[in-house]
């Protein structure tokens, strides 16, 4: 997986970690990663109704696309983003317009963030 580096914020600002399995072709998300990470953190921003700055993709694994990545100021991203999914697909802008498929929302413990990642709830 590919990860991103970036400052934590400050200890009191919510944060939640969310991992995202998307039905896209790994190989082409990592050909042009700046791109899909752009579009991506518009695509969850607009979703949750935040600024783009506030969510940050941590990293892209294999297995269709696993995207884990974090929402600043948001402690339950994860299930806000689980009925987003419910009732349109996320991604508008990651696939040329073309929604994509989710397989799998897992919520991840806060106290997983810089360390070892374990689910706190995995959503299907």
């Amino acid at each position: 997986a590919e990860e991103a580096e970036a400052e934590p914020p400050p200890g009191d600002t919510p944060v939640s970690r969310v991992s995202v399995t998307l039905e896209l072709d790994y190989a082409r998300v990592v050909a042009d990663r700046a791109r899909f990470d752009a579009a991506f953190t518009s695509d969850v921003a607009s979703s949750l109704g935040v600024e783009h700055a506030a969510v940050r993709v941590v990293s892209v694994g294999a297995g269709s696309t696993v995207v884990l990545f974090e929402v600043v100021g948001e402690a339950d991203a994860g299930r806000r983003l689980r009925e987003a999914f419910s009732t349109a697909a996320l991604a508008e802008q990651i696939n040329g317009g073309v929604p994509v498929g989710s397989s799998a929302i897992a919520i991840l413990d806060a106290a997983a963030r810089g360390g070892d990642a374990t689910a706190a709830a995995e959503v299907e």
